[in-house]
């Protein structure tokens, strides 16, 4: 048994495990600091270049995050998460092309996955185009197999059908967020708006006010309520 090898891939794997946990806590710095380290003990580490460019990307260094990607994608261009996070980080240096094009090769490597679904609806829903961001959202609803996934589509579903005046066909995805997340403020508000949309005034109010009883600070959600009373 090879000791000192066996040590370094602990080693590695202790910097990686305190990288992420300081990247969940927010903190970035210390967050890169442990990847850079991790990087350095092994040039081949994913995981390490993964979390380096998704810290590029929010420390608003995209180029230096693309580069990161394509270094993995130049030798495995079938990489899923490294195809996900290439697109992210060409949307951010406005390569539109580009980006859809990473998150439709992800959806070719694996369709039964959402995050390319859901970066696709984002992102045409932010170019104001909710009928196609629409279906990406349902195609993401369709083939999730995971909770957040589902409540992440479900949720840019329902919002893309409040700005299609589609309100019947919103409370539905919305529901299914509430079903799953019924402590989540957020998903009642929107729902308040669908209620609206149905002239259901009545349970529109009772869906403000439960918003407002979970999240009692949120400006948005009192203002709302307030404007139906």
């Amino acid at each position: 048994m090879d000791t000192n090898k066996d040590n370094q891939i602990f080693a590695i794997e202790v910097l990686l495990s305190k990288g992420s946990r300081a990247y969940e806590d927010g903190d970035l710095k210390a967050a890169k600091s442990f990847f850079q380290r991790a990087a350095h003990a092994n040039p081949k580490s994913e995981t390490a270049a993964l979390m380096l460019g998704k810290i590029a990307i929010d420390q608003g260094d995209p180029e230096t995050a693309k580069q990161l990607f394509q270094v993995v994608l130049n030798s495995d261009s079938s990489n899923y998460d490294f195809l996900i996070e290439y697109g992210n980080s060409l949307q951010d240096l406005k390569d539109s092309v580009g980006s859809q094009r990473a998150w439709n090769d992800a959806i070719k490597q694996e369709p039964k996955r959402f995050e390319a679904y859901a970066c696709l609806g984002a992102f045409l829903g932010s170019k104001n185009d909710y009928e196609a961001a629409l279906a990406s959202y349902e195609k993401g609803i369709k083939t999730s197999e995971t909770l957040g996934g589902l409540l992440i589509c479900s949720k840019g579903a329902g919002l893309c059908c409040l700005e299609l005046m589609q309100f019947e066909k919103g409370k539905v995805h919305l529901d299914k967020c509430i079903e799953h997340c019924p402590d989540y403020g957020i998903f009642f508000y929107y729902r308040c708006k669908a209620f609206l949309g149905l002239g259901k005034t009545d349970l529109a109010i009772n869906d403000a006010t439960t918003a407002v009883s979970l999240e009692p600070d949120d400006e948005d959600f009192k203002s709302l309520r307030r404007s139906l009373l």
